[in-house]
């Protein structure tokens, strides 16, 4: 087989995921100013932050929670607070997402072209 065979061959597209899409999604209305595509991508990253700054803090919690009480037979009177720190850290997440997106868009677009 010759070289020129082996280099012609297309290179496997990359698979992204759904933040991946996301991220594309929202850069690229953002710079062919689509406004309806971009508050749509806007809303569905302010939702995908704020949910995945709940579940994340509430499975670290939990999993710390089953250690010190079932494990180690520490007391549990702090359980019932769980789901108020996660929802606390899920609402700040979903806000400074809310807040940032806009201004690091404008710095991405001040860049230049994306390569």
């Amino acid at each position: 087989m010759s070289d020129a065979a082996i280099g012609s061959t297309p290179a496997p597209a990359k698979k992204l995921g759904f933040v991946g899409r996301l991220d594309i999604e929202l850069e690229s209305s953002w710079r062919e100013r689509r406004w309806g595509a971009f508050v749509r991508a806007w809303i569905t990253t302010v939702v995908v932050a704020a949910a995945a700054g709940f579940v994340i803090p509430l499975v670290m919690i939990s999993i710390y929670t089953f250690v010190s009480v079932v494990l180690i037979r520490a007391d549990n009177k702090n359980v019932p607070g769980i789901l108020n720190v996660c929802s606390s850290i899920a609402g700040l997440t979903g806000l400074l997402t809310l807040i940032f997106t806009v201004p690091v868009m404008a710095l991405k677009s001040l860049q230049g072209p994306a390569k």
